[in-house]
């Protein structure tokens, strides 16, 4: 099973970097998460700051591609679920207000 795990992680990996979609941002966050998915088994057997090291660099390789992707997303025009409660929330006050003769909610 661990080296099945640890193949199946190397599959992701080389997935990951074959993709060509999405920013340079995006790329470059896809490739480093990649390499550090390609290093995870073998950073198990290396002295404690590199294996600290090694989760720092994944985690700003996970960062640099979220920010790649949320590029992708804000040009395409998408909302996220904070946009929508906020509209859904805008919506609810427009109608309390109507509904009080102008009062507002809660007056």
């Amino acid at each position: 099973m661990f080296v099945a795990g640890w193949l199946l992680l190397a599959w992701v990996a080389v997935r990951l970097l074959r993709d060509p979609a999405g920013t340079a941002t995006a790329r470059i966050g896809r490739s480093v998460t990649a390499l550090c998915l390609l290093l995870f088994v073998p950073q198990f057997f290396a002295p404690g700051p590199v294996r600290i090291v090694h989760g720092i660099v994944l985690g700003i390789g996970l960062m640099v591609w979220a920010a790649g992707t949320r590029q992708v997303t804000r040009r395409a025009g998408l909302t996220n679920r904070t946009d929508t409660r906020s509209e859904h929330a805008r919506t609810l006050r427009t109608r309390g207000h109507a509904q009080n003769g102008g009062q507002g909610i809660g007056r």
